[in-house]
């Protein structure tokens, strides 16, 4: 019998161990930047076409390499970072698998050029699918440039797996931040599709973040530093009132790596504690130091998840550290044990003759007999209130509950109606009896009864469903209209967020804002959505819709553009608008969701409203 176990050929191992490393271009990108750091670069060069999938190049000035390490490096498992088990315990570079480039030259087509320092010619190597061709001297610059063109060439099943290519193109922005944070001493460029968008000089960590995110920033970091055997952390926090809805930027580095933590992530949201809303993520760029020997960064194939062994000791000393920097910027409550000032007299009050305290009694007032009398504060008469004597008799409590039932049957009345209409299909066929009521409830919610029982519609959740079909329909050739405003505001975006906004300048003006682009990160808001009533913040309005849209591409809510923002604009005036202001307008509110395409969930699948059964009801009273 033939053997049914068979070694795999190389390019086709080679193509599997490229599924777990490259996995979209922004893979790509994450290695080769790593590298171009591991090689002692201090200038780096990305440069993206078609979101990385007809071209990625990463040129920089390191050490470089000869002939044979340049062939040699598209090896499986060969690297320059380790020579033995025990340099996994002691790891101070970013790759040291010796798997990216031979993943990469499996599904691409790879074009090196490199060249030694003290060498006068570089060497030109050619891979396409893992076949190389001979390599050849070249005159070319110091160090290395690696172009990858046409990813996926070779797997076309994994090429119709990519996203749209604004999905890419902000996974690869992301990848590039993730490296030029925690990189400052290392020039960066990024120039997509011909258009330079970073040119990031050698800086400071507060500079480099305000680089990458805007000058906004500079009023919005707070420096943290904290420093005890074995663990070292420092870096930045947001103030608390920029706290966002979305998960944005919040970093973490590892000894100079990119880790994401829940665990890490939860020492700062309860150091923010009581400081930031519900639902809300503060902002960070933190960075940890610990012995190499304390931390395991190979536990996961793209090494963003790692392994402490002090776990508890970096939770502790990252909780105080970023508690402590709140409170030494007075961005924490606290107690004021210094005299009021309004309990201060001044010098004539101290001279004034001290007049004692009178109280003026009426011997004629009753307020049984006259329970309104003038100047008195008039309080509404309960329904089942009884006429007050001074002797009170046994038979009385009858009198006190004669009213009872009565007032029970007429509330009963309002609040269920007749099943006279059989024919009732929806909840809300009832709103033309004038005996029925939409009752606001803490700004947040309308009570109105319905056949089945009584009916709780979300306030914010029903304006962002209505919203959202409005913007959703809304075209370039018919705008939801504009409202000019007296002064135009001028905004500064991060250089990404600019560019993301050119891109979605027509469905941004379609839904009502009227935006100029003034050139490079600034741009004129001359008109905003007449649903939008605050034009106090409009830049921080902005931001959060862009900051909601992106995120939506990443988790791929939604397919279409237009859909996307138009959630996302409907989710942020939905929290900005205040509650309803009567019954009229409570109603109101309540047909025009009725009247949507679907009116019981919110576009991210929250509940709109909910109908409280008169079987639920009698299960809560009893």
């Amino acid at each position: 019998m033939a053997n049914l176990i068979k070694r795999l050929p190389d390019f086709v191992a080679n193509q599997i161990k490229a599924g777990e490393v490259i996995q979209r271009p922004a893979s790509v990108v994450k290695e080769l930047l790593e590298n171009a750091v591991d090689a002692g670069a201090t200038k780096i060069d990305l440069v993206i076409k078609d979101a990385g999938k007809t071209l990625i190049q990463v040129s920089d000035n390191g050490c470089g390499m000869n002939k044979d390490d340049a062939r040699l490096c598209f090896e499986i498992h060969a690297t320059s970072k380790i020579h033995s088990a025990d340099d996994l315990q002691h790891l101070h570079t970013k790759g040291f698998r010796g798997e990216a480039l031979a993943s990469i030259a499996a599904i691409a087509q790879v074009e090196l050029k490199t060249k030694l320092t003290e060498e006068d010619l570089g060497t030109r190597i050619i891979v396409e699918g893992n076949k190389f061709e001979e390599p050849e001297a070249i005159a070319c610059s110091n160090g290395s440039s690696f172009a990858v063109k046409n990813l996926f060439f070779n797997i076309p099943v994994r090429r119709n797996f990519l996203k749209s290519d604004a999905t890419e193109y902000a996974c690869i922005v992301e990848e590039f931040r993730r490296v030029a944070l925690v990189c400052c001493d290392i020039e960066f460029t990024l120039t997509n599709n011909g258009t330079l968008v970073y040119k990031l000089p050698k800086a400071n960590k507060k500079k480099r973040i305000m680089d990458l995110f805007g000058d906004n920033y500079n009023d919005r970091l707070v420096n943290i530093q904290e420093s005890v055997p074995d663990v070292s952390i420092k870096g930045f926090i947001c103030k608390p009132e920029y706290a966002k809805k979305t998960k944005g930027e919040q970093y973490f580095f590892a000894n100079g790596r990119f880790i994401k933590s829940s665990y890490l992530h939860h020492a700062v949201t309860s150091a923010f504690q009581e400081l930031i809303p519900v639902g809300t993520n503060p902002l960070y760029f933190i960075e940890i130091e610990v012995p190499t020997e304390c931390i395991d960064v190979n536990i996961h194939p793209t090494k963003i998840e790692v392994k402490f062994s002090n776990e508890n000791v970096v939770y502790g000393v990252l909780r105080a550290c970023v508690r402590n920097a709140l409170g030494k910027n007075s961005l924490m409550p606290s107690l004021d044990f210094d005299t009021n000032p309004s309990f201060e007299l001044s010098s004539e009050q101290e001279k004034a003759p001290i007049k004692l305290p009178t109280i003026d009694i009426n011997p004629e007032y009753n307020p049984f007999t006259n329970p309104n009398p003038k100047n008195s504060q008039t309080f509404p008469v309960s329904p089942f209130a009884m006429p007050h004597s001074s002797h009170r008799h046994p038979q009385q409590w009858e009198e006190l509950y004669s009213g009872i039932q009565q007032s029970a049957d007429q509330l009963t009345s309002q609040l269920i109606p007749s099943k006279s209409n059989e024919d009732t299909q929806l909840p809300l066929e009832h709103n033309s009896e004038e005996n029925l009521f939409f009752q606001p409830l803490l700004q947040q919610y309308i009570l109105t009864p319905v056949e089945a029982g009584l009916m709780i519609v979300d306030i914010a959740a029903a304006r962002e469903r209505i919203l959202f079909e409005k913007y959703l329909h809304a075209n370039s050739q018919n705008s939801n209209g504009s409202q000019t405003l007296l002064f135009p505001q001028t905004i500064e975006l991060s250089p990404a967020d600019a560019d993301l906004l050119r891109e979605i300048t027509d469905d941004v003006k379609a839904m009502g804002f009227d935006i100029s682009d003034l050139g490079g990160v600034s741009f004129a808001v001359n008109g905003i959505p007449v649903d939008y009533s605050n034009e106090d913040n409009i830049s921080e309005t902005i931001e959060s819709i862009l900051a909601s849209y992106k995120s939506n591409l990443l988790s791929h809510t939604f397919d279409s553009r237009h859909t996307n923002l138009a959630q996302s604009l409907a989710r942020h005036l939905s929290k900005k608008l205040k509650g309803v202001r009567d019954n009229d307008e409570a109603k109101d509110l309540v047909q025009r969701l009725f009247s949507c395409s679907v009116p019981t969930l919110t576009p991210s699948g929250r509940k709109t409203a909910h109908i409280l059964t008169l079987e639920e009801l009698k299960r809560l009273m009893s």
